[in-house]
């Protein structure tokens, strides 16, 4: 299980990769539209020698061509590679948080009853809410959960971490 500082930094390169991705996709279509010159992929650039300077820059139109297709196809290869992250960090993050469990009084026969949260169909039902707390906190402390009681009108009574 994760410790809460390697989810939040987990949560700031998440934030972080995203705010890049956008930039980008910013640049890309400022450059189609003309708004700003084209520039290569900041990936890798190649050390000028001073000898060089002094010689006319002499490239054809193939090889610029053929420089922004591979920038684009690194693109998206960083981009399909951040996706998949962000889908692994999304499904850990679900495994990782707790179950709780809700006491609650059913309005149609006043039963108590031991819910999923956010579940529509009640685990079990009980007469009285003593045993509805008992059987919850069972449950919590075996799947490693929480519980939430709360009063006959619907209000939080006490919750448990």
């Amino acid at each position: 299980m994760r410790t809460k500082e390697e989810r939040q930094r987990a949560k700031e390169e998440r934030i972080r990769l995203k705010i890049e991705k956008k930039e980008e996709k910013r640049r890309l279509k400022e450059e189609k539209k003309g708004i700003i010159k084209p520039t290569e992929a900041p990936v890798e650039k190649e050390p000028q020698v001073e000898s060089m300077k002094d010689e006319p820059k002499k490239e054809t139109p193939k090889k610029v061509s053929a420089k922004k297709e591979e920038s684009k196809e690194e693109i998206k290869k960083v981009k399909d590679k951040e996706d998949t992250l962000e889908d692994k960090d999304v499904e850990e993050d679900k495994k990782n948080m707790k179950k709780n469990y809700h006491v609650s009084r059913r309005e149609k026969d006043g039963k108590w009853q031991v819910k999923f949260a956010k579940g529509e169909k009640a685990i079990k039902l009980f007469d009285t809410q003593a045993e509805a707390i008992a059987y919850a906190k069972d449950l919590a402390e075996r799947n490693d959960g929480t519980h939430t009681i709360h009063k006959k009108d619907g209000k939080i009574r006490k919750k448990t971490y």
